[in-house]
């Protein structure tokens, strides 16, 4: 009797834990996000890091690659805060994912989000970027070692590639990626489409 007992125990336990992991793993996307927000606001980068990398499993798992992206970015986010000088790391990982991009569409997007990290971290290391003799002929492998020159022509670089296939874009309503943009309340009027978002952001960039 007691054998059973502790059998019937055991199996219990275990079913408890297989529930729970089930309903651990069929949270939602926008519920895990709004804890990554809670967690940022309480300053706990480190916590909402983790939640971070749980989404991104999670959307990597689900293949949704709006997720996916939106997850890189705020990973980057939370990393630099914690070390930022990890910001060359990071960006060229974000770089080798738009690389690999088969979406002509998030690759574009993904191209000009890359080029605006290239023009803020030169923006905010300039004083001692401008201070190298430029280099021309060859891009040092280490980033920390790149001239005002290298950074314009990576940055230029990026955003014409960001343009590449126009008449997809003119076809593509930005809205497709509209967890990744920041809306105003004039968006759609003015920049109905991914060409136009990309166009202006190309702008403001340069």
């Amino acid at each position: 009797m007691k054998k059973n007992f502790v059998v019937i125990s055991m199996v219990v336990i275990l079913i408890s834990g297989l529930v729970l992991a089930q309903k651990k793993s069929n949270v939602s996307l926008e519920s895990r996000w709004k804890t990554v927000e809670q967690l940022a606001e309480k300053e706990l980068p480190e916590s909402a890091l983790k939640e971070v990398d749980a989404i991104l499993a999670q959307a990597q798992k689900e293949k949704n690659s709006v997720q996916i992206i939106k997850a890189m970015v705020y990973k980057m986010r939370f990393n630099m805060e914690k070390e930022p000088d990890k910001a060359p790391e990071l960006i060229r990982e974000l770089e080798n994912y738009a690389q690999k991009a088969t979406d002509p569409t998030e690759k574009a997007l993904l191209s000009s989000m890359t080029a605006e990290l290239y023009a803020q971290h030169y923006q905010n290391n300039q004083w001692q970027i401008n201070r190298r003799t430029d280099v021309v002929g060859l891009v040092p492998e280490d980033m920390n070692e790149w001239t005002r020159n290298i950074y314009a022509d990576k940055i230029y670089a990026l955003l014409n590639i960001s343009l590449d296939d126009a008449d997809l874009l003119k076809k593509t309503n930005a809205l497709k990626f509209a967890e990744l943009l920041q809306k105003g309340t004039d968006s759609r009027t003015l920049q109905p489409t991914l060409f136009e978002f990309l166009a202006w952001r190309k702008i403001d960039v340069l």
